[in-house]
């Protein structure tokens, strides 16, 4: 494996300071390319991430004394908003955001960035209607089309006034596949008067959507579940930190009983375990049907409580911030956050004696957050956080 794919051991970090998207144009610039500025020097230090329908930021810190003169004098030259900071790992880009704060004290230099995204917090939403679109009525389309305004100048029409400043070039770095629940035959409507931030936290909220920057792209998609195809399979060694296994009786059910309103009053509905499950004491669960139902949905309500919590879950924890084994058979561009993973405890009692009543102990988890520090004298640590997917199913 490569020092390009290998975590924890890449070769160099460098940095790139270009003008932003859509610099010196009206934003109506399709190309994804920039003018560059310059590169930094004396990097000793690199943090930067990625987040899942959030922002993510990065610092690089600078030895002044390891610096050459022309780091300096560019130092001088750019400044927060109308300037990108790039990040390249062994050559190979994986973030990039503009500057929005810039540190000098004593012998180093810090510089602060957040991801394309931030775009979204300093722009408004002025259209809080969306009809349906006839051919494609999904909630990705929506999203996607809502981000992209972060791109449009802004029309008044009491008093008309046009503003034609330049702007990011969201439009040409934003992706999307077509997913979440449809809406064909009402509006979605935002509340509020929004940022494009706020209206892409509503949608996510209601359509089952995620967005979040890979690399340089903000990507739009379906939330992950159990039916998505996985992004990669990691067990136990490849964390340098223990993960957990979990038994937990607390949820367990042999008998549910589910109520329901169906207009005329509530209606209630029983379902036990099925015949030839494994045997458990008499474990009552009640349950309830949140808004107006028919008797076989709140039948089905109380079958699927049974089926679902019989026999005693059995779940993995992957610790918040777990760091990631230099040996982790992934790439860095790989860790792209809403991508599905498949981790195992390999090492653990669960995988060694699976049996027909608690079965093997393994998981489907979403990729919610990647942290990664290079340090000049330490190399490089890359953490992670993943959420169950059973939260989301």
């Amino acid at each position: 494996m490569g020092a390009l794919t290998q975590l924890g051991c890449p070769d160099t970090y460098s940095a790139r300071i270009t003008e932003y998207l859509g610099a010196g144009t009206t934003g109506k610039n399709l190309d994804t390319q920039s003018k560059t500025v310059g590169d930094l020097d004396g990097i000793v230090e690199v943090k930067w991430g990625r987040r899942l329908d959030d922002t993510s930021e990065a610092t690089i810190t600078i030895q002044k004394s390891k610096a050459s003169p022309s780091c300096c004098g560019l130092w001088r030259r750019f400044q927060p908003w109308w300037n990108d900071l790039v990040l390249y790992r062994d050559g190979e880009k994986v973030w990039r955001g503009p500057v929005y704060r810039m540190r000098e004290r004593g012998s180093v230099m810090v510089l602060e960035a957040r991801d394309l995204s931030a775009w979204m917090d300093r722009r408004g939403v002025y259209e809080t209607t969306y009809e349906p679109i006839p051919d494609n009525p999904d909630m990705a389309r929506t999203l996607w089309t809502i981000i992209r305004t972060v791109n449009e100048p802004l029309t008044l029409t009491s008093p008309a006034v046009t503003y034609d400043f330049t702007r990011p070039n969201i439009a040409a770095i934003i992706s999307y596949t077509a997913a979440g629940f449809l809406f064909a035959d009402v509006p979605f409507t935002l509340s509020g008067l929004p940022t494009i931030r706020d209206a892409a936290d509503q949608l996510v909220e209601h359509g089952r959507v995620d967005w979040g920057q890979h690399i340089d792209t903000i990507v739009v998609r379906a939330n992950a579940t159990a039916q998505t195809p996985s992004s990669g399979r990691l067990a136990q060694h490849d964390f340098a930190t223990d993960l957990e296994v979990v038994v937990d009786g607390e949820p367990a059910t042999t008998f549910a009983a589910a109520a329901g309103d169906i207009g005329t009053g509530l209606v209630y509905k029983f379902a036990a375990q099925p015949v030839g499950t494994p045997a458990l004491p008499h474990l009552v669960t009640g349950v309830t049907f949140d808004g107006t139902a028919t008797e076989s949905m709140v039948a089905d309500l109380a079958t699927i409580a049974v089926n679902k919590r019989i026999p005693p879950v059995v779940y993995l924890i992957v610790p918040d911030g777990a760091q990631l084994a230099a040996s982790a058979p992934v790439a860095i561009n790989d860790l792209m956050v809403g991508s599905r993973f498949d981790v195992y405890p390999d090492n653990y009692c669960w995988k060694a004696a699976p049996n027909a009543y608690f079965g093997q102990a393994t998981s489907g988890f979403r990729l919610s957050a990647v942290d990664v520090t290079w340090n000049a004298e330490r190399g490089e640590e890359v953490q992670v956080t993943m959420i169950p997917l059973a939260l989301h199913d």
